[in-house]
């Protein structure tokens, strides 16, 4: 219920505030660590030759809103600030597209720290067991398919998650002769956030019991 009550829908869109514990209020900036790791992330993406499909995720988080300059989000500069780095996955197989994918790193705490994710009240498990869809696709009369491509990235952050989940991006990119570093913030939700699945799965619960009616028959 908790989960569910900080989702909100309004103007075709959800917006998610992360419910957090009491842990809160000791979270530390992690400003420096986190710079620390970003500057070990662009050797490290150099030496794999990986620093051109990192900035075309960048790019892609930044076209679709998934990621935003500090500057252009309101209402975020006097909120509790709190940074956390970016990772990476690296994907190989038939079908598969887009090669390496970024995601903030929300569990990332630097020595005896608390990290961002440890502040969240624990979700409900959200993944559903393989055997219950298999019975349930050959016992139901109906069945409604929709696409749920960047469903994380299709809920909108609360200011406070945004300011929590702040981020340095280099303007001109990884690899770049530039020291120049400036700060962003995630938007929406995100992979690497606890709550990220839980709160997905309750604005998929939402919307199919918002939106798809049961069907009408002809007599």
């Amino acid at each position: 219920k908790i989960i569910r009550d900080s989702l909100k829908f309004k103007n075709s869109m959800y917006t998610a505030n992360y419910p957090y514990n009491e842990l809160l209020s000791g979270l530390p900036t992690s400003e420096i660590p986190c710079m620390r790791m970003m500057k070990s992330l662009a050797a490290k993406l150099k030496k794999e030759n990986l620093i051109t499909a990192f900035n075309e995720n960048v790019a892609d988080f930044m076209r679709r809103g998934v990621i935003k300059w500090v500057d252009d989000v309101p209402g975020i500069q006097n909120l509790q600030k709190s940074y956390i780095p970016l990772t990476y996955t690296l994907r190989e197989g038939t079908g598969v597209t887009t090669k390496l994918r970024i995601c903030g790193n929300s569990s990332f705490k630097s020595g005896p720290n608390i990290s961002l994710n440890s502040c969240m009240l624990p979700g409900p498990k959200y993944l559903n067991s393989m055997e219950g869809i298999l019975l349930r696709f050959r016992v139901a009369n109906t069945i409604a398919l929709g696409d749920i491509k960047n469903c994380y990235h299709q809920i909108i952050s609360g200011s406070r998650d945004s300011s929590l989940r702040r981020i340095f991006i280099k303007p001109n990119g990884m690899g770049s002769e530039s020291d120049e570093w400036r700060q962003a913030c995630f938007a929406t939700v995100s992979f690497g956030d606890v709550l990220g699945g839980a709160i997905s799965q309750a604005a998929i619960g939402d919307c199919s019991e918002r939106f798809i009616s049961a069907p009408t028959r002809d007599s």
